[in-house]
């Protein structure tokens, strides 16, 4: 039976031909110096003198903006010389399969914040209480937190013995291990799996981009997503069954979608009912 195997993109990916380290007291120090330019731009402005607080302000600001996204590069950097350079990974196989969720952190905070705010946003007490703020909560917050919730928690990848199975949000594709060919990763917050005699199978990993492109975090997602699917696919031997690949909607998810809104509302009209 064939495993899937990794293919890298870029054989060194954590070379950097000698570019400057951002350690912590560098960055400290840059931090201290624009704290220095700024404290003296607004001196300078509260004297009363115009001459040189325009150029101590820019000059704060570069530094500030310098240091701070230098320190990230280098802790991007250093993160990913870590997965590349990590041992295999290890894996959970519970009743024959092995499951890897998709690491996607901002759906999953947002869904947390949005439910907070639902809960503290005006329920009424003792029969009173500011009923606008509650069904804004109920029809506008509780829906957005359940959409981010699916899709932070839904993305995962399944092995078994018959299939490697992946889930996005709202779709299902299983493949058969027989089939299971070469990963590819994309750069771009994906991995590429062959599938001989038909289309690839596109695995999303990392954060996804719902308003920004999250390139520092899918690099360094994509290795690890890949090392995690390697080491499933070799602690779940493989059988022969499964012949063909399938893909289809995911109607749990979907009515779980679809759903929390009539739901809500239902509930909206209900409680208007009680008080009106």
């Amino acid at each position: 039976m064939p495993v899937a195997t990794v293919r890298r993109v870029n054989e060194n990916p954590t070379a950097r031909g000698g570019q400057f380290e951002w350690t912590s007291g560098r960055t400290l120090s840059v931090v201290g110096l624009a704290a220095v330019l700024g404290v003296a731009a607004m001196i300078t402005h509260l004297g009363g003198s115009g001459a040189g607080t325009e150029w101590l302000g820019v000059s704060a600001g570069c530094a500030l903006a310098v240091a701070l996204f230098g320190r990230a590069t280098t802790v991007y950097h250093a993160r990913l010389t870590r997965v590349a350079q990590s041992g295999p990974a290890t894996v959970r196989v519970r009743e024959g399969r092995v499951v890897i969720p998709r690491r996607d952190v901002l759906p999953r905070i947002l869904s947390a914040v949005l439910i907070a705010g639902a809960l503290t946003s005006g329920w009424p007490r003792d029969g009173e209480g500011p009923v606008a703020q509650l069904v804004t909560a109920l029809v506008v917050v509780v829906p957005m937190a359940v959409w981010m919730a699916l899709l932070g928690f839904a993305d995962r990848v399944v092995v078994t013995a018959d299939a490697l199975v992946v889930l996005t949000t709202f779709t299902r594709r299983s493949v058969p291990r027989r089939l299971a060919g070469q990963l590819h990763p994309t750069g771009q917050g994906a991995l590429i799996l062959d599938v001989p005699g038909g289309p690839a199978a596109r695995i999303p990993v990392g954060m996804r981009g719902l308003w920004v492109k999250y390139r520092w975090n899918w690099q360094p997602a994509e290795l690890t997503a890949a090392a995690r699917i390697r080491a499933a696919l070799d602690a779940v031997p493989p059988t022969s069954t499964g012949a063909e690949v399938t893909t289809g909607p995911r109607w749990g998810t979907i009515a779980v979608a679809a759903g929390t809104p009539v739901v809500v509302l239902t509930a909206v009209v209900a409680l208007l009912a009680g008080l009106s």
